[in-house]
């Protein structure tokens, strides 16, 4: 427990983002050698940051201004929505 702790404060983690510490012990055990193991995509963790930091409360505005037109019967965020398609989703990988 101690060396998730201080895995997860290194990393500045929420103990939310942390794996249940048994279940993570048995795992590693079944890992043939931690002198191969794999090295952190930083790259990747930075498109993930950026995911969640920016992409994904753009997305949650979108859907908000798309009820709220909807129950009020305008169509602007639809109607510009459709003519932009899948154009305006980004490609992270």
């Amino acid at each position: 427990d101690s060396i998730m702790n201080d895995a997860r404060i290194k990393f500045d983690l929420s103990k939310g983002d942390m794996p249940d510490p048994e279940k993570f012990a048995q795992r590693l055990e079944k890992f043939p050698d931690f002198r191969v193991f794999p090295s952190i995509d930083r790259g990747l963790i930075s498109r993930f940051d950026m995911l969640i930091e920016k992409d994904v409360p753009g997305i949650v505005s979108d859907a908000e201004a798309i009820a709220s037109e909807a129950r009020s019967g305008r169509k602007g965020m639809i109607d510009n929505l459709n003519q932009v398609g899948s154009n305006k989703r980004r490609k992270f990988w």
